[in-house]
């Protein structure tokens, strides 16, 4: 009963941060909000781990483990309604599988990796807001 009552609460409020595509999250997941703030919550507690693989995959030069790495978290980005990055993901993706040396990557690798830490924080922060709804 009181999940219920909590979940009509997120829904009516929508206490989404602004960059965040609401109506695709809320489609993806039927508007489901417990489901969303489950989602969140994982989301947050291991986007250290996948940014750990990518950073790795670069350092080690390591161009098919870097490029495995953007790969598996692409999809993060567009679940949790995040498009703009999810596209710059899938376009370094996209640069990894044609690029010959890691030289080529350099820059691009470093514009990316800036962002992939600054959604990382919206990921965080929204994932703090629902569960601060939540109690």
């Amino acid at each position: 009963m009181m999940q219920n009552v909590t979940e009509q609460c997120m829904a009516q409020s929508k206490d989404f941060l602004p960059m965040f595509d609401v109506a695709k999250i809320e489609k993806y997941f039927f508007a489901d909000y417990s489901s969303i703030t489950a989602f969140f919550k994982i989301t947050s507690e291991n986007l250290d781990d996948d940014l750990e693989k990518i950073a790795n995959g670069f350092s080690n030069k390591e161009i098919v483990a870097l490029k495995n790495a953007v790969h598996t978290i692409k999809p993060i980005f567009g679940i949790t309604g995040l498009p703009a990055i999810q596209i710059e993901v899938d376009d370094f993706y996209l640069l990894c599988k044609q690029c010959v040396s890691m030289e080529e990557l350099t820059t691009p690798f470093a514009k990316l990796w800036s962002q992939l830490q600054t959604y990382k924080a919206l990921i965080t922060a929204q994932s703090r807001i629902f569960q601060e709804k939540l109690h």
